[in-house]
This record gives structure tokens, sequence and C-alpha cells, in this order.
């Protein structure tokens, strides 16, 4: 929950941090940067704890937590940008507010006008709704498989590894556009 209200701010953040001719190229490497580590993330915990136990995993965990606030506020402000007025020497920081409803009704008028936008955001809510059995691993490590600390790490691991090889494969080898319509 508390990455869908940072996620936006640290998105928003990069167009204030990077030069707006570089832009673009930051936006790239940050989108893939995060889905690198979203990926890797959970088989290298999965390793930790297989190979340096619990506790060492969550002191590691806590060390790359802390350097990253640091390094965030390493980051200096920037002033407000400006918007002028027309007909006035006078520029103002902040846009008119809308009303709330308002908002909402224009919101949800554009997710439902564009389909896939639409279609996006259905398939993350069935995602987030049927990926829940993750939370599952940890049972099925200790009450299930009965296999342990270490057993739990690869377990952790296995999916990612699966999402890495099929990366790899689909890299090697893409799905060709022929092939794709053979199976509609």
């Amino acid at each position: 929950m508390l990455r869908s209200f940072v996620g936006p701010c640290f998105s928003a953040m990069i167009a204030t941090i990077v030069p707006k001719n570089l832009l673009q190229n930051a936006t790239t490497w940050n989108q893939g940067t995060w889905l690198s580590a979203s990926v890797t993330g959970h088989a290298v915990g999965g390793f930790l704890i297989a190979f340096i136990g619990i506790s060492s995993t969550i002191l590691v965990i806590s060390s790359l937590i802390l350097l990253s606030i640091i390094f965030l506020f390493q980051l200096k402000p920037k002033p407000p940008i400006q918007i002028p007025v027309e007909g006035s020497d006078v520029a103002f920081t902040k846009q008119p507010e809308k009303k709330t409803w308002e908002s909402i009704k224009e919101g949800l008028a554009f997710v439902f006008q564009t389909k896939a936008l639409l279609a996006a955001m259905a398939l993350d809510m069935f995602a987030v709704l049927f990926g829940g059995a993750v939370a599952m691993i940890p049972v099925f490590a200790s009450d299930i498989l009965k296999i342990g600390p270490k057993g739990f790490g690869w377990l952790n691991a296995a999916t990612d590894i699966g999402a890495i090889f099929i990366v790899v494969i689909l890299t090697l080898w893409p799905i060709k556009k022929h092939k794709v319509e053979k199976c509609l």
C-alpha cells in the first residue's frame, strides 16, 4: 500500500532531478532498473535467507534501506515552477484547484474511455487478487514441505529464477509475429 503513494512521488522526482534533455533516457533507465530489481530482489532475498539466515538477511535489507534513505536526503529541493498569469506581472506557483468529485469523475471517464488503460488496470487487479498465493510460501515451506529456512529461500527464489530464465529465452529467441497470429 505504501508503494501506491510513494511510486508517483518517485516518478515525479525524476523530472526534477534530471535535466530536460536527458529525461527520456533517465526514465528508461529508471523503469529498467525498477523492473530488474523487482524480479531479482526476491531471488536475492531468497538466496540470502538460504545462505546466511533470516536474521542476517534482515540486517542486510535494513542496511540497504538506510543507505537509500541517506542517498534520498542528499537531494536538494528545487523552487516550484512559476505559472505566469496572462495580462499580469504576477506569477502563481499553484494551479487552480478542481473540486474533488470533478477530478474523480474526470479520471474515471478517462480510464473508461482509454481501453488500453482499462485493460491494464483490470489485469493488474486480477494479478494482485490472485497473486496473494505468494504470501503462502512461508507456510508451505515450514508446515507442509518442512524444508526450513534454506528451503524457504530456494522456494522464494524459484519464481524469479523462472522469470529471469524466460526473459533470457525470449530475448534470445523472440516470438515471431506469424506465430502469434496463428494462435489468435
